[in-house]
């Protein structure tokens, strides 16, 4: 077995992506165009990308791929053999879909303490841009949310280790931070990072980091509007009358609306606004515990059909 082979057997079987129907389509038709050879003919042939794609098509034809196995495939043939081979992969090829600038996040450093008083679990997050990107908007961008990051780590460290020394064994207290990458497609990234502050009771507070990838810009709320449009009434009147027909409709559910206590009720989202899409493209507010209810409701989210906000959205969004 040539080195070539050996890769992508092995590659393979440790394989787990999944690969996209129509991409498995296009792998499948594209290896049935290449040409075939007779297996006396492999001992004389000269090492190179032809060979390695004659090897290919071989190791195609004798057994069905399953999905994992054809992704390996795509990532070594789609992308390094195949375009040198000949017109019709070359064609076949430009059917792929185009992948934008892949990012990335990583765990760069974690905080751990417990003095059995007070205990810590901090993960750092950072985030990687590991394409080149056209312009430096998108680098920018990606260095403005790991600065800010380190910065909200850092500061959240200090005053742990200030409670720590000050409250010494007469008090609990508690941090921790996690996050997860909640969006990572070829236009849209999001990050989102709960802190939880815990001293008797606790709380949760969590922190949205979008960068639209066509743009390389960093988005908040007000930045998928056009400027002087109405959303904001528009999505809080949604917002409120979700929470009306969930109290309606559970006695136990309890949200700040037509409370009569002054500065308490909810009336509408600010422009800055935490946000994430949902996986049907809609709109998610989140809200931080006790921000519009009492801390058992935990971190409310309502989810806003984008029919109810599209007219206001700029182009392409």
């Amino acid at each position: 077995m040539n080195p070539i082979d050996k890769r992508i057997r092995d590659l393979a079987r440790k394989e787990k992506t999944v690969l996209p129907p129509e991409t498995e389509r296009v792998i499948r038709r594209t290896l049935s165009r290449l040409p075939d050879i007779s297996e006396s003919a492999e001992d004389g042939e000269e090492a190179g990308p032809l060979s390695a794609a004659r090897s290919l098509s071989r190791f195609h034809r004798k057994r069905r791929l399953p999905r994992p196995a054809l992704a390996a495939l795509a990532g070594l043939a789609v992308f390094f053999l195949l375009p040198n081979i000949s017109a019709s992969a070359a064609e076949a090829m430009s059917e792929l879909p185009v992948i934008g600038p892949i990012v990335d996040v990583i765990t760069i450093r974690n905080y751990f303490y417990d003095d059995g008083y007070h205990r810590s679990r901090i993960d750092i997050p950072q985030v990687e841009l590991e394409t080149q990107a056209e312009d430096s908007s998108l680098s920018d961008s990606v260095s403005t949310i790991n600065s800010d990051v380190q910065a909200m780590t850092d500061r959240l460290i200090a005053e742990f280790e200030a409670d720590c020394a000050s409250l010494g064994d007469s008090a609990h207290t508690e941090l921790s931070v996690s996050y997860q990458v909640i969006t990572n497609n070829d236009a849209w990234f999001t990050l989102q990072i709960l802190v939880y502050r815990g001293s008797g009771s606790g709380s949760q507070t969590y922190y949205y980091y979008h960068i639209d990838k066509q743009s390389g810009q960093i988005v908040q709320l007000s930045d998928l509007f056009r400027a002087g449009s109405d959303y904001q009434s528009v999505i809080s009147n949604e917002i409120l009358r979700q929470m009306k027909a969930q109290m309606a409709a559970d006695e136990n559910i309890t949200y700040w609306v037509d409370t009569q206590y002054e500065g308490m009720d909810f009336h509408s989202i600010t422009p800055d606004q935490n946000f994430f899409f949902s996986e049907d493209g809609n709109l998610v507010i989140q809200f931080d515990e006790y921000e519009v209810a009492p801390g058992s409701m935990g971190c409310p989210q309502f989810e806003i059909s984008r029919s109810v906000y599209e007219e206001f959205l700029k182009e392409g969004y």
